[in-house]
């Protein structure tokens, strides 16, 4: 019998708990919404803006394609690169980009 009684109020206790965390549940689930809304606009923002930006590339890339091929732009890179080698000296075959003992 006093089993009976404490489950009674066991399942009391926890029917209270339950009417007093639903509204904030509620409220929570509200917001998540919303921040989930949000997130998704701006990754959809974003994606669009790196879809202009890809296209922008690409349109600089082809314009630049026969300056760059020109012979006075490959003049111009041969300079840099002798300028560079006479500056830092050879650089070792292992070496990567960043290599603070490349020089």
């Amino acid at each position: 019998m006093v089993g009976a009684w404490l489950a009674g109020a066991g399942l009391l206790a926890i029917g209270i708990e339950l009417a007093l965390i639903a509204p904030r549940a509620i409220r929570l689930r509200k917001k998540v919404r919303i921040l989930t809304a949000l997130l998704g606009e701006n990754r959809r923002l974003t994606n669009h803006e790196l879809e202009i930006l890809r296209k922008s590339q690409a349109e600089t890339h082809s314009l630049l394609r026969p300056y760059l091929r020109s012979p006075l732009a490959l003049a111009l890179f041969e300079s840099y690169r002798r300028r560079r080698k006479a500056r830092f000296g050879s650089v070792r075959v292992a070496a990567t980009e960043g290599d603070q003992l490349a020089r």
